[in-house]
């Protein structure tokens, strides 16, 4: 997003590199938002990727609407990746819970399930 790379200072005029460590650097930054409610290091992780995909507001926004249904908002497999996929529905993403409305949620449950299938290869 541009206005997530302004915020890291970068613009198109940076290196490749510099676009990794901003990448990085951020990843990092989205790990610790999910430090105190996400206590599982390899989960805190597919929230930290699904935040970097989607943005940790509709990351936030599906943790909520997992525990309104009784998920387990700590887990993302078959929890809070569910609630996710719901905020694409309107019935869902008018909500309460859902601060930041609409997500097309089945993106961000593919890149999570890309990116952790070919890390634990």
């Amino acid at each position: 997003m541009p206005s997530t790379a302004e915020g890291l200072g970068l613009d198109s005029a940076h290196s490749l590199a510099d676009h990794v460590r901003a990448s990085a650097r951020y990843l990092a930054q989205l790990d610790s938002i999910w430090m105190r409610s996400v206590k599982d290091p390899d989960q805190r992780l597919r929230f930290a990727l699904a935040s970097y995909n989607a943005g940790p507001g509709h990351v936030l926004d599906a943790q909520r609407l997992a525990r309104e249904l009784g998920l387990d908002p700590a887990a993302w497999e078959g929890h809070v990746e569910r609630a996710l996929l719901l905020l694409a529905e309107p019935r869902f993403f008018t909500r309460p819970e859902a601060r930041n409305g609409y997500v097309r949620g089945s993106l961000t449950f593919l890149y999570v399930r890309d990116i952790v299938g070919t890390y634990q290869r």
